[in-house]
């Protein structure tokens, strides 16, 4: 069938389809470059921040203990403690510390180098930090997250 045995309205339909998506193009182009920025900025290394631990030498397993967590690491690990099993994206946790986008990162890129912390892509492309199982018990131990004792009743 011809293009112009088409009825008008599917014409108008397909115009203005046509005409939307070459006005969103730009901001596509926009996204993507974002996306192609962050995956090549996560993939660089083995971490997930990506570049940030190449410097380094190996620590033993000694250097990795949770004892020597700084004070950032700290209130990293206390403010994703207070918000359970959701994760939460670098601006939320950064609600209430004010910290620096450099402390920040660095805290983060140290708790999941320790196992403290894992990294989701959500499925708009968004960044969730959670506790992994290391990180809620030590958080536990810490007294950052109540732990709940059951007794039984007595008659």
């Amino acid at each position: 069938m011809p293009l112009s045995e088409l009825p008008l309205p599917v014409l108008v339909l397909i115009f203005l389809s046509v005409f939307v998506l070459i006005g969103l193009y730009p901001a596509w182009q926009r996204l993507a470059a974002k996306i192609r920025k962050y995956l090549e900025r996560i993939g660089g290394s083995e971490g997930p921040f990506g570049g940030g631990l190449e410097g380094r030498q190996e620590a033993s397993p000694a250097q990795q203990t949770t004892s020597q967590l700084n004070d950032f690491e700290m209130l990293v690990l206390w403010r994703l403690s207070q918000n359970g099993n959701k994760g939460l994206s670098r601006k939320q946790i950064n609600a209430n510390l004010h910290l620096e986008s450099a402390n920040l990162h660095a805290a983060l890129e140290s708790l999941a180098h320790r196992g403290m912390v894992r990294v989701a892509i959500t499925s708009l492309f968004g960044i969730r930090f959670y506790l992994s199982e290391k990180g809620r018990s030590y958080s536990i131990e810490l007294g950052f997250i109540p732990k709940i004792h059951h007794q039984k009743e007595r008659f």
